[in-house]
């Protein structure tokens, strides 16, 4: 996913119902979205552009990037039982 469609999912997520009621810090709309966008601009939050140091750190580890913004828990939850193999576990 590129980081401008990962900034702009994030900002709508944002400003949702849900979150608004869940978190009062984002309930200052302008407030919460200066404070996103100073996050993207001081730190990676999301691999795949330029190389960074987290990716090296991250290839040596077993783990998975889902793109979530598309998809229900439950396909979510599914590519990660698929992809570690969870059913094997599961079943034993």
């Amino acid at each position: 996913m590129r980081a401008d469609r990962v900034q702009d999912e994030r900002l709508a997520r944002n400003v949702t119902e849900f979150r608004l009621a869940q978190k009062a810090s984002k309930r200052d709309l302008e407030s919460s979205r200066r404070n996103l966008l100073a996050l993207d601009a001081d730190h990676t939050l999301n691999t795949g552009g330029p190389r960074t140091k987290a990716e090296e750190l991250i290839e040596r580890h077993d783990h998975l990037r889902v793109d979530n913004t598309d998809l229900t828990p439950e396909k979510a939850a599914e590519q990660v039982v698929e992809a570690f193999e969870l059913r094997k576990v599961l079943q034993h």
